[in-house]
């Protein structure tokens, strides 16, 4: 998984629950070896909107599995985190619209297995497709 993006969630709901957060910032993905590792990464790590892979098995996800950043108040704790899947979950993908909070960036790249993504930001993209949507931001 890449891009800043909820599988079966856009950022609105997010971004209305962290109002003061630049939700413009590009998401980004990292890596951690266990359920320790993540939640040692500290609020200068990671930033609402990335991915983590937490590569071992651990009381909230497969081995994998990925969650996202939805409050960095709250590193150290699940509460930092929702847990969106398995890093290779291509069938449950395929079948949901993917999310992504391109700012004023229009070269985002669109992240693949997503049969439609909704494009959040003030530019239009330029790596939407047929069946895409943007959302355009003031």
């Amino acid at each position: 998984m890449s891009g800043p993006y909820y599988r079966g969630m856009c950022f609105p709901e997010l971004a209305a629950m962290h109002p003061g957060r630049a939700w413009a910032l590009v998401a980004k993905n990292v890596t951690v070896p266990d359920e320790a590792a993540l939640l040692a990464l500290t609020a200068e790590e990671i930033n609402v909107g990335d991915d983590v892979i937490i590569l071992a098995a651990t009381t909230h996800t497969l081995a994998n599995g990925v969650v996202k950043v939805v409050d960095t108040t709250k590193v150290g704790t699940w509460l930092a985190f929702v847990v969106i899947g398995g890093a290779n979950d291509a069938a449950e993908q395929s079948s949901e619209m993917g999310c992504v909070v391109h700012g004023a960036d229009n070269t985002v790249a669109r992240p693949t297995g997503f049969p439609a993504v909704t494009w959040i930001g003030s530019v239009e993209p330029l790596n939407m497709i047929d069946g895409d949507i943007w959302e355009e931001t003031v």
